[in-house]
């Protein structure tokens, strides 16, 4: 709405939508979020552990399949790099997509709109209880909604599905 009435939105609008997304929706503790972390934007802690680094981009910046998810990508590898994280985001506040560092390489872990009206169950890899989780398989993880990576191909999770328990969510009891 900000973006609307006053053109441009502060990089600052995207970071509060995904203060109250990994609070709220996703159990993490504010404690668990640090600010501007190396040069990272917000570095989620769990138990001392790095576990999730996010690049926040101004609000409506990203544009999934275009360079400008690709350049954000980049940016947060190098400092999940220097960090030695092993999963990244990048947002704008309406576009989230997440992304596990495997052999040199990049899987995807989640893609979210934050701007949907529904939920999505991709949300949960990136809660306190997904994150230390490998995603098996992703439903929805096609050429058809996955990035393009630079070297042409498609950046997919191709895990083949597992026979694995039902995870339910601790507090809401649901996926």
């Amino acid at each position: 709405m900000q973006q609307q009435r006053n053109g441009a939105a502060a990089e600052k609008v995207a970071e509060n939508i995904l203060e109250d997304f990994f609070t709220i929706a996703l159990d993490w503790q504010l404690g668990d979020m640090n600010n501007q972390l190396q040069y990272a934007d917000i570095v989620l802690t769990n138990r001392g552990i790095k576990r999730l680094l996010v690049e926040v981009k101004r609000p409506g910046s990203l544009k999934l399949d275009q360079l400008s998810l690709e350049q954000a990508l980049s940016q947060a590898r190098r400092y999940a790099d220097e960090q030695r994280v092993r999963t990244i985001a990048v947002s704008d506040g309406a576009l989230f997509y997440a992304a596990d560092i495997v052999n040199g390489g990049l899987q995807r872990r989640s893609y979210l709109r934050l701007d949907a009206t529904a939920h999505s169950l991709d949300a949960w890899w990136v809660s306190t209880d997904g994150i230390y989780r490998t995603p098996a398989s992703l439903g929805g993880a096609d050429s058809a909604t996955a990035p393009v990576t630079a070297a042409g191909g498609t950046d997919t999770n191709a895990a083949p599905a597992t026979a694995e328990p039902v995870l339910l969510h601790p507090k809401h009891k649901a996926h």
